[in-house]
């Protein structure tokens, strides 16, 4: 039996869960209030004067259907593009059955506690979301947006994240 795989996003007090069609919202100034529902060009974060500003925290999880018995291995890394001068992703992996989702706290000035390094650039070093063999759903995938002083204005690059993963087809 084959395995389909959904991303979904995790956003709000709540949380809302949502199919994350694209991750496109990183760029949302906090001051605004918005969160995922209001595009990055109508609330960017500035470049700061000094030091960085932060987006909210984007809380993905991969949901998996059918034989997921079947899955080894789950890899999560950007693979195409380069960011522009100034900016990084941070991301890092939440057991979703420890702590489970928290909303950001809107705080420009704050790094995520969780997402605390680079997006690795290479599937040998991607990020390893577990799940529970049997279930549905991966770890969280915690990642923001760092934007540093003298970064460089306007749009960002379009850069490709990818999610991998091994399935045993005799499982």
């Amino acid at each position: 039996m084959a395995v389909t795989c959904t991303v979904k996003e995790a956003y709000g007090a709540t949380p809302t869960i949502a199919t994350a069609a694209a991750l496109n919202y990183l760029a949302v100034d906090e001051a605004s209030g918005a969160d995922t529902t209001t595009e990055p060009a109508a609330h960017p974060i500035p470049i700061p004067a000094a030091d960085y500003w932060y987006s909210f925290e984007r809380w993905f999880y991969l949901l998996f259907a059918g034989n997921s018995n079947a899955i080894t291995s789950i890899y999560v890394w950007k693979s195409a593009g380069t960011f522009n001068t100034g900016y990084a992703i941070y991301a890092n992996v939440k057991t979703p059955n420890a702590t489970t989702y928290v909303q950001s706290d809107g705080n420009k000035a704050t790094q995520s506690s969780f997402a605390t390094g680079a997006i690795p650039t290479s599937q040998g070093t991607g990020l390893t979301p577990a799940y529970n063999a049997g279930g549905t759903k991966s770890d969280y995938i915690v990642s923001q947006l760092r934007v540093a002083a003298g970064a460089t204005p306007g749009p960002m690059v379009s850069d490709t994240f990818t999610v991998a993963y091994q399935y045993n087809t005799t499982g």
